[in-house]
């Protein structure tokens, strides 16, 4: 038996699931990240900025290469509520979900 979890033929060292909500900045998120050794994190789509650019967004702080970014709609029932519903909807948009 392998210690990997594998979802859909992708492999994970660690079956932990972090979030990205209740830390006091993006730099202290992107510390606890790192030490939970965590391969998959779950992103509030509502809390990411994807239209100005020039504004610090929370995926900034995520290494995509190291995480496997999950999306969370919660709280989005319709396209308005939810900023990010082109992304969604294209299945990698701007979160470029599968870089882990």
């Amino acid at each position: 038996m392998s210690d990997q979890l594998v979802i859909a033929g992708r492999a994970f060292s660690s079956r932990l699931i972090v979030g990205t909500g209740k830390y006091r900045s993006f730099p202290e998120m992107a510390r606890a990240h790192a030490a939970s050794g965590a391969d998959m994190v779950t992103v509030a789509v509502r809390r990411v900025n994807l239209t100005d650019k020039s504004k610090e967004s929370l995926l900034d702080y995520i290494p995509r290469d190291k995480m496997f970014i999950l999306p969370n709609t919660a709280a989005c029932y319709n396209r308005r509520r939810s900023h990010s519903h082109r992304s969604a909807r294209q299945g990698s948009g701007s979160f470029e979900l599968g870089q882990a």
